[in-house]
């Protein structure tokens, strides 16, 4: 049999990457395999019929399956208006039955597909949830799944390698499903799907992180939801901390390897208090750079009135933060929050109106019009805080900012709230995106330092 000696060795630089497309030569039209050491590739290609691959039925009676074609060379996914989910956007994918697969054999997952305009992403999932389709108001059928793609969608032909997440490789695959995207009627051309052992693919660079698309039904909007797991995590059984960064398509990087590291003890002769290991989750969306994250995240940052929760963080509360705790080892007790810019004034908006959902706040360069009036609002009704709060902003940035952040904090200064704890920094020679790294290392001593 012709096997898959392509993938391997394939460079991850994260939890996924795309890659142009690799040419590889055809297969016999049934899975192939090539044998390694351990493991073995298994690769479904789709310009020969698989008839073992259909269309899913969702939960949701009011969703129907996709339209599933054979083109030349691959297998189309039509995605429709019959294929709405509650929101109005298209959504459905394609499955296989697996004969009882051991799921901590695999690593990751190629997919070569081609995409056309409306297609958002895609991911892959394994083993269907209990219960009957069409008894859900959720067309989402699946148990598990991967981290998720966002496609290109220029008409070529791309390969996509998805981490397999911790979750899916402690149980038996008995399904495996492609499950996919959309905001607006598309295609999607899938040439061929491989499941790829460990050994295959080498560890991400950000490595212990996983991503996910999210839906919120408070909001409407799609999030993709990353997690990053201190070292010792699968070593353990106890509750970390958990942090959760706003603008994660530009900032989480960053704040992964600076918690990381400052978490490591140091020399013996160099003091230094250590932060503790944390659980990071990073709120982003699924558009790639952060430059492209626009509408969305204005949407979700923008103050929306001094008396009024911003939805953004109704869908913490109410949706993220129960499925973090559900699925990780989680300290509820412990929970802490980082934005910048329009996210730092979105954590200050959740300082005073997120009813103690955080305990500990990293605000770098965030100020809005109605911040006087929320504060005092909350004042008018609260003589106690429970927070523990870092603010930061840079002196190259506006000097009429600068002289708003000093007001705002005599004026928290002089509340003398009970239980609120907070430090202020003005760092010399910084702007707006120069602040960051400094506002995450500074913030993070500072907010888990001795108390």
């Amino acid at each position: 049999m012709r096997g898959m000696a392509a993938v391997v060795g394939i460079p991850v630089a994260a939890g996924l990457v795309v890659l142009p497309a690799l040419g590889c030569q055809p297969s016999p039209p049934d899975a192939t395999v090539e044998t390694t050491e351990a493991r073995t590739t298994v690769e479904w290609r789709f310009d020969e019929p698989q008839p073992e691959w259909q269309p899913l039925v969702t939960m949701n009676p009011n969703t129907r399956p996709v339209k599933v074609e054979r083109t030349d060379d691959a297998l189309r996914l039509t995605l429709d208006e019959s294929n709405n989910n509650l929101y109005g956007d298209p959504r459905g994918g394609i499955v296989i039955d697996l004969p009882q697969w051991n799921g901590w054999a695999w690593g990751s997952i190629l997919v070569r597909a081609r995409s056309s305009e409306g297609i958002q992403g895609f991911f892959v999932a394994f083993n269907t949830v209990p219960g009957e389709p069409g008894t859900s108001r959720s067309p989402f059928p699946y148990e598990f799944y991967s981290p998720g793609a966002e496609t290109v969608n220029d008409g070529t032909v791309q390969t996509y390698l998805l981490r397999v997440r911790a979750q899916a490789r402690t149980d038996t695959w008995d399904r495996l499903g492609l499950w996919v995207s959309a905001d607006a009627p598309a295609t999607f051309d899938v040439l061929s799907v491989s499941v790829v052992p460990d050994e295959a693919v080498p560890a991400a660079y950000l490595a212990g992180t996983t991503s996910r698309l999210m839906e919120s039904a408070i909001t409407g909007r799609t999030y993709q939801i990353s997690v990053a797991l201190p070292q010792g995590y699968d070593d353990s059984d106890r509750a970390y901390p958990v942090l959760y960064a706003l603008d994660a398509n530009g900032q989480f990087g960053t704040m992964v390897e600076t918690a990381r590291l400052l978490s490591t003890p140091g020399p013996p002769r160099e003091p230094r208090d250590n932060i503790p290991e944390l659980i990071l989750v990073g709120i982003g969306y699924p558009v790639g750079y952060r430059k492209d994250v626009g509408t969305p995240r204005e949407l979700d940052m923008v103050p929306q009135g001094s008396s009024v929760v911003p939805n953004s963080l109704r869908f913490m509360r109410e949706e993220l933060i129960p499925l973090i705790e559900a699925e990780y080892r989680a300290d509820p007790d412990d929970r802490a929050l980082y934005g910048h810019s329009m996210g730092g004034y979105l954590a200050f908006r959740a300082l005073i109106h997120g009813e103690e959902t955080f305990q500990r706040f990293i605000i770098g360069s965030g100020f809005g019009p109605d911040a006087f009036e929320l504060e005092a609002a909350f004042a008018d009704a609260h003589d106690s805080l429970a927070a523990r709060a870092f603010f930061a902003r840079g002196l190259l940035e506006s000097a009429e900012g600068a002289a708003s952040w000093r007001k705002l904090f005599e004026v928290l200064d002089g509340r003398q709230y009970r239980g609120f704890e907070f430090e202020v920094r003005f760092f010399e020679d910084e702007n707006h995106m120069s602040v960051i790294p400094v506002t995450i290392s500074r913030g993070l001593r500072y907010i888990y330092g001795k108390e």
